[in-house]
């Protein structure tokens, strides 16, 4: 599935985030459709890895996870090398003794080599006793992820140092139906757009801290300023700063727990 107008931004050192149109004119659901952009998203954001997949847990919560033939694509073509070579151990000796004649005085016991071929060889588990904790690793590159796609959009947040939280919803006018489930009588939205800006920065919020499992409840918006809004977090007795942009077409919000 191709990605059109693929955006990365380097947010901070240790902070990426990816963002790409659909196309909606290919097959699939459009769960399906959005799910396939995220994970080319991230092979983008990879540098053309393809090794790195998103996986989540029972609860929903996304996390990195890769492919162990990615990073060890043959592991039995060591020991099928040392297989053959303890296979035919003679033919190993006497190319020794004629370069060297005086290796006989120095290696009495030639068969000793031969004889650690063949323990080596006959535990091959020792060679790629660790694959899978390479393998389970790759969260340790990029320990923090965060997803969201919406109508004909796809967001991936990827971040080293810090938790993070991204939310991208399309805009409508479908927001004034639910507006009474996530926003809370002493918070101020006027507009459709502003109800749609709280209802995404509280998803984000949510997933930034998902293991408090929020409620919409549970998060107030202090005062909105130009690109970002305060959010009071209740349960965390802290406020974070979400940051926001609008386009014709959606309002994203991500945030970085400091």
């Amino acid at each position: 599935m191709p990605l059109e107008h693929c955006d990365i931004r380097q947010l901070t050192p240790f902070t990426r985030l990816g963002l790409c149109r659909i196309d909606e004119t290919l097959e699939g659901s459009p769960r399906q459709r959005e799910r396939m952009a995220v994970q080319q998203l991230l092979t983008v954001m990879m540098q053309g890895d393809t090794s790195f997949t998103i996986g989540h847990e029972p609860s929903g919560k996304p996390f990195l996870q890769s492919h162990p033939e990615a990073l060890n694509p043959q592991p039995s073509s060591l020991n099928s090398h040392l297989s053959t070579l303890n296979s035919h151990p003679s033919s190993l000796n006497p190319q020794l003794s004629t370069l060297n004649p005086q290796l006989s005085t120095l290696n009495p016991h030639p068969s000793s080599l031969n004889s650690q071929l063949s323990s080596l060889n006959s535990q091959p588990s020792t060679l790629n006793s660790q694959p899978s904790t390479l393998n389970s690793q790759p969260s340790t590159l990029n320990p923090h992820i965060s997803v969201s796609h919406t109508r004909g959009y796809a967001a991936l947040l990827l971040s080293d140092d810090c938790r993070v939280g991204v939310d991208i919803e399309y805009r409508s006018d479908r927001v004034e139906r639910i507006a009474s489930r996530f926003i809370r009588p002493d918070e101020r939205a006027e507009t459709t757009d502003e109800k749609l800006l709280l209802w995404s920065a509280k998803e984000a919020v949510y997933k930034l801290f998902s293991e408090d499992r929020l409620g919409f409840f549970d998060m107030r918006a202090l005062s909105i300023g130009d690109g970002y809004l305060t959010m009071w977090v209740a349960k965390k007795r802290i406020a974070v700063s979400v940051c926001y942009e609008f386009t014709d077409d959606y309002v994203l919000t991500y945030v970085l727990d400091a």
